[in-house]
């Protein structure tokens, strides 16, 4: 389907923009890496939000064995469990149908704090009720939660780096954040 979409909506003949100075990837991936660590908003942003990243990954990959199998706490079959991790993009989806609605009314700092805090305190849930529907109101409200987090983590960045480094930081913020999964 991805690829029908494609060649449906990309007819035509599409060339990127030269670059005005091509540089090595080591170089440019250094300067938006020192950009980043300079910066007094994105430096904390961006270490929160590596850790959160490692820390959520390690919970996900152990929840499983908390959940599935016969010995588990929970219980549940392989299936059961497949089936039930539908909750976490449909609670992303969510989360971003109602992103713009609460960033108008809201501050971006404090919904994503709130975000990541509703989203760390959820986490409890399928520890302390193992069943399909404590692993669903933590998959759902999980995916919701950091749906809304990354709407204003990745909204914020544009407006806070010139455009001519916005590539570079956003690499590196990339690179530490996605790296520590």
């Amino acid at each position: 389907l991805a690829v029908v979409l494609l060649l449906v909506g990309l007819r035509g003949r599409f060339v990127a923009a030269p670059r005005e100075e091509a540089g090595s990837i080591r170089r440019e991936l250094a300067e938006g890496f020192t950009t980043l660590w300079r910066h007094p908003v994105l430096r904390p942003l961006t270490l929160a939000q590596a850790t959160w990243n490692g820390a959520s990954t390690a919970f996900m990959t152990v929840i499983v064995l908390w959940l599935v199998g016969p010995g588990s706490a929970g219980g549940f079959t392989p299936q059961e469990f497949s089936l039930a991790l539908i909750a976490l993009p449909a609670g992303a989806l969510v989360g971003s149908a109602i992103a713009e609605t609460v960033l108008r009314r809201l501050p971006e700092i404090p919904v994503m704090v709130a975000s990541w805090g509703l989203n760390a305190a959820v986490t409890a849930v399928p520890l302390l009720w193992p069943t399909l529907p404590g692993a669903l109101v933590f998959l759902v409200v999980a995916g919701l939660a950091g749906m809304l987090g990354n709407v204003v983590t990745t909204s914020l960045r544009p407006r806070l780096v010139p455009d001519h480094q916005l590539g570079k930081v956003a690499g590196a913020a990339r690179a530490l954040g996605y790296g520590v999964m």
